[in-house]
């Protein structure tokens, strides 16, 4: 009920609806190569400084461009 009651409002305002991007995969696995270990298997308590590590990567977009934002955490 509620999303044809927006649609309608929409339609009398010539209002459109914007699409979000569909998903795009930008790696593929290959099989050949081997998966690496997972050493921590989510034990993520850290008995001393400097012990264990963390880091990501992601890429962020801007009006102007592709961002990419890298962290290294120590836990």
């Amino acid at each position: 009920m509620y999303r044809e009651r927006v649609a309608r409002l929409m339609r009398l305002r010539g209002l459109k609806d914007k699409q979000a991007r569909r998903y795009k995969a930008t790696t593929e696995r290959n099989g050949a190569h081997p998966v690496a270990p997972n050493l921590l298997k989510r034990d993520l308590a850290a008995q001393r400084p400097d012990q264990t590590w963390l880091g990501d990567i992601t890429y962020i977009v801007t009006g102007e461009r592709w961002l990419c934002l890298a962290a290294v955490s120590d836990l």
